[in-house]
């Protein structure tokens, strides 16, 4: 099945309509809070604060294919912290190590 759009914006009419659009900002506080969070986390491992977020990716078919896509709360991704001085990923909610290279 092909969707084929009504119309198509360009990018500057793309751009007009979300700069005239004056509702509530609910990603850009999503984004404060979990960035306040993660900025609070440290490695599991070795205790370092030197943390790089990394997607949470899921596996998901469409007609027999599959491919990865984000992994997504509420309105954001999901992401792992993955620690610049041991390589240790893991997921800031639960605490548990998911991976190491």
């Amino acid at each position: 099945m092909e969707f084929k759009p009504i119309k198509t914006l360009d990018v500057n009419e793309t751009l007009k309509i979300l700069s005239d659009y004056k509702g509530p900002d609910f990603i850009k506080s999503e984004v404060e809070k979990e960035e306040k969070f993660l900025s609070g986390r440290n490695c599991v491992k070795c205790g370092s604060k030197s943390l790089l977020k990394t997607p949470q990716m899921g596996w998901k078919e469409d007609d027999g294919i599959m491919f990865k896509e984000p992994i997504f709360g509420d309105v954001l991704p999901k992401n792992y912290l993955k620690c610049k001085v041991c390589n240790c990923e893991f997921d800031p909610y639960l605490g548990i190590i998911v991976g190491m290279s």
